[in-house]
């Protein structure tokens, strides 16, 4: 009833970027008053092994206070 989007049964793709991360959290599980933050780009081109051409950009960035002071 409906045709399947280009790449439904498989691609094939290569592609290089680069990541940038600043991460101040002493404890990841269970961070306090701490900062992180993470940009990713990646370039893929069907130039060279790729069926597709695409870029791919992240942005995650993430602040941790305390709700109040003496918290457990």
């Amino acid at each position: 009833p409906y045709d399947l989007p280009r790449g439904a049964a498989g691609t094939t793709n290569l592609g290089t970027g680069l990541g940038l991360v600043y991460d101040n959290r002493r404890n990841p599980l269970n961070p306090r008053d701490a900062l992180y933050g993470e940009v990713a780009y990646l370039r893929s081109s069907d130039r060279f092994v790729s069926q597709y051409s695409f870029s791919t950009l992240v942005v995650d960035a993430r602040v941790y206070r305390p709700l109040a002071d003496k918290q457990v």
